[in-house]
């Protein structure tokens, strides 16, 4: 299976300069602002926040520009849970599979080759169009 691209469809999403709004440690949220500059004046023409939930795992800067998510393959997400020591080999087959069911790894490659990863529950989005 190939990653699930650009996941909240948008347009043009390399130009939106993203940055960590609030990570709320307590609720297992991530909270991320992105911004699409797109006046000769340098005015925010479009404001997206893409909310994270249930976040157990976050790698990466707190400010990137590109807001190309995709969501990565199982078998992927699986490697970064072992990876970041989530599961182990002692894990019963059964908390490894309802893991799977339940959370994704969520990527972003930022313009500078930096790949942002995230393992959550869910993620939603809304967008702001200003002008």
């Amino acid at each position: 299976m190939t990653n699930l691209e650009n996941i909240f469809n948008l347009n043009q999403p390399e130009l939106y300069d993203c940055y960590v709004e609030r990570y709320h440690s307590s609720f297992h949220v991530v909270r991320i602002r992105a911004e699409r500059f797109e006046s000769a004046l340098g005015a925010t023409e479009n404001l997206l926040e893409m909310v994270f939930t249930d976040v157990l795992y976050f790698e990466g800067p707190f400010h990137w520009t590109g807001a190309n998510m995709c969501i990565a393959p199982r078998d992927t997400c699986l490697a970064k849970l072992f990876m970041a020591r989530l599961l182990t080999d002692d894990s019963p087959e059964d908390d490894v599979e309802e893991t799977l069911d339940n959370y994704h790894l969520f990527t972003v490659q930022t313009s500078s080759g930096f790949e942002i990863n995230m393992i959550a529950h869910n993620s939603h989005f809304t967008i702001n169009m200003i002008g």
